[in-house]
């Protein structure tokens, strides 16, 4: 699978406007998973696997959905981990205000970094508050 890169924050509202969906767009894709969960809470796996499709059928065609789950998923995707030391390459962070050259070199490394064209680089230190990578 391999290490990615995140943004630290987990407010929904900074999530939102980094990768350029709705406002609410979170508390729809929250509605959405809670719901599968309770339809699938007391079935044997091997029982969910049509519900569990017809989930994911919608997040994938509800664009703004898709896009935030595939990017709670798969973050800004991989990114060049020789940046770091070799004791930090697996997990770690990197807060925007304590070493903004670093953060700034990894975010530029990362492989899905396309979602973030709309923002100037100040207004993503501030939504994202920094980079985590695991």
């Amino acid at each position: 699978m391999g290490t990615r890169l995140y943004p630290t924050t987990n407010f929904h509202p900074a999530i939102e406007k980094l990768i350029g969906v709705p406002a609410g767009t979170y508390k729809q894709f929250q509605i959405l998973r809670d719901a599968q969960e309770q339809v699938c809470l007391h079935k044997p796996y091997s029982e969910t696997e049509d519900i569990r499709y017809a989930f994911w059928n919608v997040m994938e065609h509800h664009k703004e959905i898709g896009k935030l789950q595939f990017f709670l998923s798969e973050g800004w995707g991989k990114f060049n981990s020789s940046l770091l030391p070799q004791h930090q390459q697996v997990i770690g962070r990197v807060f925007a205000s304590d070493d903004f050259e670093l953060f700034e070199k990894l975010l530029l490394s990362a492989s899905n970094t396309f979602q973030i064209h709309h923002l100037d680089p100040l207004e993503i230190r501030e939504l994202t508050e920094g980079v985590c990578w695991h």
